[in-house]
């Protein structure tokens, strides 16, 4: 939301194109219709088929659709493989940790 009250997808996306309406003159229904009519989330989520086999898929979801190639594949595919292979491990031990401690504290 800008600070007239307009209400955009995203902070990005900034455009009349993609423009919901404002907040002070339409009401939460109004821009949700607008939402969906414009589909700026349903065109997000859309995976380009080798993503759909991406051991990582679930973490990275394609990124941002800012940062897409012309074919819709995410400019940062092959970094972003390399950082998750090297975290993975690590941020599974952070989960169990974060688990772990959760449970702990609900006793």
């Amino acid at each position: 939301m800008e600070a007239d009250s307009s209400v955009y997808p995203c902070d990005f996306y900034m455009l009349d194109q993609y423009r919901l309406g404002n907040l002070n003159q339409d009401g939460y229904p109004a821009l949700d219709r607008k939402r969906a009519e414009i589909g700026f989330v349903e065109q997000s989520v859309a995976l380009p088929e080798e993503c759909k086999t991406c051991p990582y898929v679930f973490l990275c979801r394609n990124g941002c659709r800012r940062c897409r190639d012309a074919q819709g594949k995410n400019i940062f595919c092959e970094s972003h493989q390399r950082f998750f292979a090297y975290a993975q491990g690590r941020m599974k031990s952070v989960a169990e940790a974060c688990r772990n401690a959760s449970t702990i504290g609900n006793r």
